[in-house]
């Protein structure tokens, strides 16, 4: 069935018109519905219950899986309540509903978006880089960056709540293009409309548009539904700046072809009469005036140059940069606000989508602010010829610049509490309590995580001005926590801020310390790029194989009624601690049979510790006796 899987993303790239059919049987399988478990097991949410609070995957077995498989090919299988919270936006007062649903329901969404991603990964078209694997963000500014250079306007595009307004009869048609399978639209139309619990309210409703914020399936839909636009700005593009083979030549403005016929009438001047030429020095110097003059105007008239429009989605966020007119670019706004209002029911924001100049003001796209590059910062080139003196000339168009919104950035380090709303350190209380080296450590993993995402940014004193606050604040808490000055804690620790830490002696008594400081600011922008969209067959494959799902009980070595047991949860993370600062959780799943799994659960458990069980296979003729006392077997279940 996973082999299946990889026919069917090469079929659908090479035939991109035809419609598949008996995708039940495959999400319906032992192979998919294992493969589903393992891609979410170790996820933020995985473990976290929904409506139900018994039905999680903390001890999932085969025994679900051939539920579900008989549920789902019996057209008998019902999604349960979505379980909806609030919750609050990054800088807003305004909170965003994240629903949940439970266990099983995870899973088979989850073998759902397997066979969606492998029909309609091959169709999407290379500019949206949202919810797809291989790609990320940095690979979307890196596309804009490389086809940007040279345009001037900018149209923002921002669909005005586009989750909770997708409607259901819209994207099932869409569906119906390429699969033709009635019970699995079916079940994708069961995922849409199954019940929400708000516990806000405590009322039970049931949606007729939208799709559930946290599903697992909202991705792959979501994509799937904006394609169609993705589709129509191409042909738009087509349809409104056509190719014919033979672009016209630019031109220059008019301003600087006058300053470009009156710098070559001096130099033909000079050339030709050197001698009759009364004061040469005063005669280059005007050249060379005129030469920078002309620098400064803007190089071609738009009127001449070839019509370029790129676009860029990731997600329900997009942009379109062009070095159109703004008569045109008003007319693809409209074109566009028409199209999705007629076509998908969706609505373009009126105020935030807008058309901007980016020599004038810069645009927000994916936490960056994008902008033309000033002309005082026109890139340059001192030419070196054989005969003659030294000259500059500008060797390229129009750059675009990508700079950190530091304001924004400073609220958000202000909601988690580093600084005061006017980006002056201070103390982290909420974590005054924990060790030293968890402050520094949570701190530098903040400052690393920021700098990584801002790697493609030239700007460096906006990196110095953002490290200089997570630092100081450090600084702050420390002495909060010590009762002592910012002055003695960077007397102490030092300007880099290092802290060491002495671990554990060893099995010979020596001793060893953790040392952890803060990254530098690097200087040089680099993309933090992703390996594009290459086919997962092989690390599907290899996820299914390595599955501990159905091996024999890792206590006893029993083969019947073996349940997963998650042995790391949020409730097993130490206080006081830097996992429970940051929320790392690092799930390890161990293959237990029901009665143990039940001893474990009750904490009645005493055994072997479960984590020196981990890596015990007992395929390799292990002898239990060397691994000490376990509890007593119990006899095949009737």
């Amino acid at each position: 069935m996973i082999k299946r899987l990889s026919q069917i993303r090469k079929v659908s790239s090479t035939k991109p018109h035809v419609r598949f059919d008996r995708l039940v049987q495959l999400i319906a399988s032992r192979e998919i519905l294992t493969l589903a478990y393992e891609n979410i097991k170790s996820n933020k949410g995985a473990l976290t219950p929904g409506a139900d609070a018994e039905d999680t995957l903390q001890g999932f077995s085969l025994k679900r899986v051939d539920s579900l498989i008989i549920q789902l090919r019996s057209g008998k299988w019902r999604p349960s309540i979505c379980r909806q919270i609030l919750i609050p936006k990054p800088g807003r007062v305004e909170k965003r509903p994240l629903g949940i649903q439970g266990g099983s329901d995870k899973i088979v969404q989850e073998a759902v978006r397997l066979v969606l991603e492998a029909i309609y990964e091959p169709i999407f078209l290379p500019n949206s880089f949202g919810f797809r694997a291989g790609v990320g963000a940095h690979d979307a500014l890196k596309y804009v960056e490389d086809n940007g250079k040279g345009n001037t306007f900018c149209l923002e595009g921002d669909i005005e709540a586009f989750f909770p307004t997708v409607v259901h009869k819209t994207l099932l048609g869409l569906l119906t293009h390429r699969i033709s399978d009635l019970q699995f639209l079916n079940i994708i139309r069961l995922m849409l409309t199954a019940g929400v619990w708000d516990v806000a309210t405590n009322k039970v409703f049931k949606p007729i548009i939208g799709t559930p914020q946290g599903s697992i399936g909202s991705p792959i839909l979501s994509n799937i539904y904006l394609h169609e636009m993705d589709v129509y700005l191409r042909s738009w593009i087509d349809k409104n700046l056509p190719f014919d083979g033979r672009p016209k030549t630019p031109k220059l403005v008019p301003e600087a072809l006058k300053l470009q016929s009156k710098i070559q009438y001096l130099q033909i001047k000079v050339r030709k009469n050197p001698d009759s030429v009364p004061d040469h020095t005063a005669l280059s110097k005007e050249i060379r005036q005129l030469k920078l003059q002309k620098l400064s105007l803007p190089g071609l008239d738009l009127e001449t140059v070839k019509p370029r429009l790129i676009h860029v989605r990731y997600a329900d966020d997009f942009i379109l940069i062009g070095n159109l007119r703004e008569s045109l670019m008003i007319k693809l706004k409209a074109d566009l606000t028409s199209f999705l209002d007629v076509h998908l029911g969706l609505t373009l924001h009126p105020v935030k989508s807008k058309i901007t100049d980016l020599k004038k003001e810069p645009v927000l796209f994916l936490g960056y602010h994008i902008q033309g590059r000033r002309k005082n910062a026109v890139k340059l080139t001192l030419c070196r010829p054989k005969k003659g003196s030294p000259y500059l000339q500008r060797t390229t168009g129009q750059f675009l610049d990508f700079d950190i919104p530091i304001q924004r950035l400073i609220n958000r380090l202000h909601l988690k509490g580093f600084c005061t709303p006017l980006g002056k350190p201070k103390s982290l209380g909420r974590i005054t309590a924990y060790d030293a080296i968890d402050i520094v450590r949570y701190a530098s993993q903040v400052w690393r995580g920021i700098q990584n995402y801002y790697s493609g940014t030239r700007s460096t004193s906006s990196k110095n001005r953002l490290l200089y606050i997570i630092k100081y604040s450090v600084f702050h808490t420390l002495a909060h926590k010590f009762r002592s000055t910012v002055a003695k804690m960077v007397q102490k620790y030092g300007p880099e801020l290092t802290i060491k830490h002495e671990k554990p002696k060893d099995e010979k008594g020596n001793t060893s310390y953790l040392e952890i400081t803060f990254d530098k600011v690097v200087t040089k922008p680099k993309w933090n790029l992703g390996q594009g969209h290459s086919d997962p067959f092989a690390s599907y494959l290899g996820k299914y194989t390595r599955s501990k799902l159905g091996q024999v009980c890792r206590i006893c070595l029993t083969p019947w009624n073996i349940e997963m047991h998650h042995i790391n949860s949020l409730k097993n993370i130490r206080p006081n601690t830097f996992d429970e600062i940051h929320g790392y959780i690092n799930r390890l799943s161990l293959p237990v049979c029901a009665p143990h799994h039940r001893q474990i659960t009750d904490g009645k458990y005493d055994g072997i510790p479960l984590k020196q069980l981990l890596n015990f296979f007992p395929n390799q003729g292990e002898d239990l006796r060397k691994r000490g006392p376990t509890p007593k077997k119990h006899s095949k279940p009737k």
